[in-house]
């Protein structure tokens, strides 16, 4: 029988050294061939050769003779940026200014038509600049149709004193459901900013104190999203008094359903609710946290709360009233009912044990 010649064991474990570092270094070279693939890739620019920056951003829709802001996204403070509007005119070359993300730019056309905008970016790489990618701007003449609603006043204080903060709620509609936002003329010669943009037909706010006593004439804007105006509104007559010579009585304007009120109110918290078009009035309710219930319809149930300071005015949801069962020709039909079957049901139980022979009845026979 013959014998397996033996390796010695150094020459083994010679052999495993060897393996391990081949693989090692196969593994090394997979893992930079892979890094230099990673960057190569990193590094070839799109479109044959150009880095290609993103276009702006902006509305792609517009009105003529309104100015639209446009942006630029970016955090490369070693580059220049230049806008082109598409109409032949240019910016000049423009920087990113120190901790900012972005470029913004506003323009206006003064001619209907399409627009390609598109930004031209250059830095060391790529000194005679990159064009980005168009986006397509659409101008049109506004017609009579396209402006939005002048604003309907919610509601609003129209008696006050002077120093305190009052609230003004108000809504318009947009013939194309954009968006729209509103402003105040509070009628001592200063105009509010506009509110944020809100959908077409839903309310904002605008708060203002007025430090002199008189009555101001007050109006209301609207703006939608691409910038066209409303006429402005019908004024209010707001009247602002001396603390002590309002007695601590105010005057809210409200509209429901197309119908003002006025709220009168007191400093205890109680006052009216009065229809101007029936001329009918019904008590207000302070439920607490500056909020008041009101009867819009004298039916005798509150249907609103309104808490003037915030401009807040809600429906309250009808209440569900559970109606007791009726008697008819005054028998309480539903109990009858109940016996009933109570004593149809002993009834069955007791036929159903004597079928069974689990009920039986039997005589007793008595000797004599």
């Amino acid at each position: 029988m013959g014998c397996k010649e033996m390796k010695p064991r150094h020459t083994i474990w010679k052999n495993v050294q060897v393996s391990v570092s081949v693989l090692i270094l196969l593994f090394l070279a997979i893992f930079a061939l892979s890094s230099l693939c990673f960057q190569v890739t990193m590094i070839i620019p799109a479109q044959g050769g150009a880095y290609v920056p993103a276009p702006p951003t902006g509305p792609n829709n517009g009105f003529v003779s309104i100015d639209y802001r446009y942006e630029i996204i970016t955090m490369n403070d070693n580059a220049s940026w230049m806008f082109d509007w598409g109409d032949g005119t240019t910016t000049p070359w423009l920087q990113l200014g120190r901790s900012n993300t972005s470029i913004v730019q506003t323009h206006h056309w003064t001619a209907a038509g399409d627009f390609t905008v598109r930004i031209k970016f250059k830095n060391i790489n790529y000194l005679t600049g990159i064009w980005s990618d168009p986006l397509l701007v659409s101008i049109t003449r506004p017609q009579i149709t396209d402006y939005p609603s002048e604003p309907t006043l919610v509601a609003g204080t129209i008696k006050g004193v002077m120093g305190t903060t009052y609230t003004y709620s108000l809504k318009a509609n947009d013939p194309h459901a954009y968006r729209v936002q509103y402003r105040c003329d509070w009628g001592n010669g200063t105009i509010s900013n506009s509110t944020s943009l809100v959908p077409s037909g839903s309310p904002a706010t605008r708060n203002h104190q007025w430090d002199k006593p008189c009555t101001y004439m007050v109006r209301f804007q609207t703006l939608n999203e691409y910038g066209l105006q409303s006429v402005w509104s019908s004024s209010i007559h707001v009247t602002i008094q001396n603390t002590t010579d309002s007695n601590q009585t105010f005057v809210d304007l409200i509209v429901l359903n197309g119908i003002t009120h006025n709220m009168t109110y007191h400093a205890d918290h109680t006052g009216t609710f009065y229809n101007t078009t029936t001329g009918k009035s019904s008590s207000i309710y302070w439920e607490g946290q500056g909020t008041y219930s009101l009867d819009d319809d004298n039916d005798g149930t509150w249907d609103y709360e309104y808490t003037p300071s915030v401009g807040l005015l809600e429906p309250i949801p009808p209440q569900v009233v559970v109606q007791k069962p009726q008697a008819l020709f005054g028998i309480p039909w539903l109990w009858v009912f109940i016996i009933i079957g109570i004593i149809v049901g002993v009834i069955v139980t007791v036929v159903v044990l004597f079928k069974t022979g689990y009920l039986y009845m039997y005589e007793e026979v008595v000797e004599k």
